[in-house]
C-alpha cells in the first residue's frame, strides 16, 4: 500500500457527522482510482450506483456505532447489577451456566471450605452428598429444581444439603433465580447455612419425645 501522502486526491468524497456518547464522529467515504477510471470510460450509470452505495454505507456505519454504544451500556449495567448482587449478599452465592459453576463469592468459599479456583468449573453436584436428608438422590433434586427454572426473574426457595470439603454436611436454605448477564441466561443460587437451626429443632423434638409418656412410633 502506498503512503497516504502519495495517494492521489479522490475525485468524489462524502462526509457525514454523527454524535454518539457526546462525541462527534466523522464518517468519510472516498472514490478509488479504478472507479474513477471507469467513470471516464463512459459509464455514467455508476455515478448513481456510487451515490446510493455511499449513502447506504454511511447509514450502516452510523447504525453500527449507535448499536455498539447502546449495547455496551446495556452490558455495563448488567455487569454492575450482577457485581452488586455478589458483593452485597451475606449468603454464599454461585453463578451457574447449566449445572456448571462459573463464578462464586467469598462467602461460598468459606461455606464449602474450598478455594475459589477449586469451585469454578465444577458441577454443582460435586458439592452435594450422594443423597439429600429426605433420602432422595441429589442428582434428582438438581434436575427437578434447575431444569424447570427457565423464566427470567422467577425465584424458587427450597432446602438442600451441601458437602463441606471436610465431608461434613451443611443444611441450607437455597434461593434460586434466573438472571440475564450480557444477554445470556444464567442461574444465580444463594445458600444460607441453617445447620444450627436444624440441630436445635432436632434437639427440641428429641426432648419432646423423651418427655412424652406415650410411645411414639
Amino acid at each position: 500500500n502506498r503512503p497516504i501522502e502519495d495517494r492521489p486526491v479522490a475525485r468524489y468524497t462524502s462526509r457525514q457527522q454523527i454524535n454518539v456518547a457526546n462525541r462527534t464522529w466523522t464518517l468519510e467515504a472516498s472514490s478509488l482510482p479504478d472507479f474513477e477510471a471507469q467513470l471516464d470510460n463512459g459509464k455514467p450509470r455508476l455515478i448513481a450506483y456510487a451515490g446510493s452505495a455511499t449513502s447506504l454505507l454511511l447509514a450502516l456505519l452510523s447504525w453500527m456505532l449507535l448499536y455498539l454504544h447502546k449495547r455496551s451500556k446495556q452490558l455495563a449495567a448488567a455487569e454492575a447489577s450482577y457485581t452488586a448482587m455478589f458483593d452485597n449478599t451475606l449468603d454464599a452465592a454461585l453463578l451457574l451456566h447449566g449445572n456448571r459453576i462459573i463464578n462464586c463469592n467469598s462467602m461460598a468459599t468459606e461455606l464449602l471450605g474450598y478455594q475459589r479456583a477449586a469451585i469454578i468449573g465444577q458441577q454443582l453436584l460435586y458439592f452435594l452428598p450422594e443423597r439429600q436428608a429426605d433420602g432422595n438422590p441429589s442428582d434428582l433434586k438438581v434436575a427437578e429444581k434447575f431444569s424447570s427454572h427457565l423464566t427470567l426473574g422467577e425465584q424458587d426457595f427450597f432446602e438442600c444439603q451441601l458437602r463441606h470439603a471436610g465431608n461434613s454436611l451443611i443444611d441450607c436454605d437455597v434461593a434460586l433465580r434466573t438472571v440475564s448477564i450480557g444477554g445470556h441466561m444464567r442461574t444465580f443460587v444463594s445458600f444460607r447455612d441453617i445447620t444450627r437451626r436444624k440441630q436445635t429443632e432436632l434437639a427440641q423434638l428429641h426432648s419432646i419425645l423423651e418427655a412424652s409418656p406415650d410411645a411414639v412410633v
